[in-house]
């Protein structure tokens, strides 16, 4: 694909086009399925820092993009455990774009256990009920589906205490378990406007790891944000722009505005990722202060010229299973898959069968009341232990 055939394919896209075309970074191909990945053209040859993939579904754009990193193999060895950190937050169905989609959620956990994990887990500390989150979202119906197992995060009992070195807001804080101790963390946030810190995306989505997100909001929201990568940075980082909320953020409202880019950035970089989905949404990356300060404390790099970037605009159809050359036929689909049926509204989505006996414990919805859960939730929590094992 030459310059004036990439310029016209990504035309059509008002989200994402401009920085994609301004230059900025070492752009390492155009891609074209001829060409093949960067990551695998030559032996030894190294992975870009980030990858956009521009024109697509949400799973065949991860199949692209996962590619050009290497494939889910270069991440995940066999026998590891996976935890998988979405945006949960909102009681919304998935065209309200509060939520990351759920057909990229379920093609990640594919790939993880077509690499040979042992385990995947996803869990979010949502903002509304976790239960309504969890259904409304289709997350959970697409996650076990895929293989994955939904873990809550409504109880205190499924947090440890962690220091963040050298933050300078958030000095410690209970973090869920699944981050703390398993072998691979992938964070997937949905881009889109935030009321709070101006946009949402791969840093902001690591407030749902620690309960107390609250903290945040009290202590300098964009510290606080910055200081959330000195735990534990992800592993990957995958921000969903399939559908970009551009006002009404975090929850969404009949009055917001969005922009349909079928747009994906993926980076090992959590700053990078962050700085490309700012300007994905027009801005500068120093429209948003956490940026700037985490870059500042070597968590990543902001400026993107720094960056070797692999950009791709392609025609993925959902259609395609085979669209990665990493994917393994017996465990890649196509999403949705044909069969696909709206989510029960009765009690839980998931059949008391497939969950863990952990999971049977938990306190029913109507009990549980919001996305915190109760103070009796949390006490038990902390009495019974853990709830899973992802060592």
């Amino acid at each position: 694909m030459d310059r004036r055939d990439f310029m016209r394919t990504v035309a059509g896209y008002g989200v994402g086009a401009a920085w994609l075309l301004s230059g900025a970074g070492r752009v390492l191909a155009q891609g074209s399925p001829a060409a093949g990945p960067p990551a695998t053209g030559k032996p030894g040859a190294r992975p870009p820092d980030l990858v956009a993939v521009l024109g697509g579904e949400p799973a065949a754009l991860f199949d692209a993009g996962i590619a050009a990193l290497g494939g889910m193999k270069a991440f995940v060895r066999p026998g590891q455990s996976v935890v998988i950190k979405p945006n949960v937050g909102w009681d919304q169905p998935p065209e309200v774009a509060a939520n990351t989609n759920p057909a990229l959620v379920a093609r990640i956990v594919e790939h993880c256990l077509d690499a040979g994990a042992r385990k995947v887990y996803v869990f979010d500390n949502s903002c509304d009920a976790w239960t309504l989150c969890y259904r409304s979202s289709m997350i959970e119906r697409y996650v076990k589906e895929a293989g994955g197992e939904m873990v809550p995060a409504n109880s205190s009992g499924y947090f440890q205490e962690v220091v963040f070195p050298g933050a300078k807001a958030v000095k410690k804080a209970l973090v869920h378990e699944l981050v703390v101790e398993s072998d691979v963390y992938i964070n997937v946030p949905v881009l889109k406007n935030h009321s709070g810190a101006g946009m949402t995306a791969a840093m902001k989505n690591l407030m749902g790891t620690v309960w107390d997100r609250q903290f945040f909001h009290r202590n300098d929201l964009d510290q606080c944000i910055a200081d959330a990568c000195l735990f534990r940075k992800p592993t990957l980082n995958v921000i969903d722009a399939y559908k970009v909320m551009k006002t009404g953020g975090p929850r969404g409202y009949s009055s917001s505005v969005y922009d349909v880019a079928k747009f994906q950035i993926l980076s090992t970089d959590i700053v990078a990722a962050d700085a490309a989905a700012a300007r994905t949404l027009g801005f500068d990356p120093s429209r948003f202060r956490y940026i700037g300060l985490a870059a500042e404390r070597g968590s990543g790099r902001a400026d993107l010229s720094r960056c070797s970037l692999w950009r791709e605009p392609r025609s993925c159809s959902p259609e395609s299973p085979g669209s990665s050359p990493s994917a393994s036929p017996g465990r890649l689909r196509a999403w949705p898959p044909s069969s696909r049926r709206p989510p029960s509204s009765a009690g839980s989505t998931a059949p008391r069968s497939a969950r863990s006996a952990w999971h049977r414990t938990l306190p029913s919805p109507r009990a549980s009341g919001s996305g915190r859960g109760t103070a009796d939730s949390g006490a038990a929590g902390r009495r019974s232990g853990r709830r899973f094992s992802p060592r």
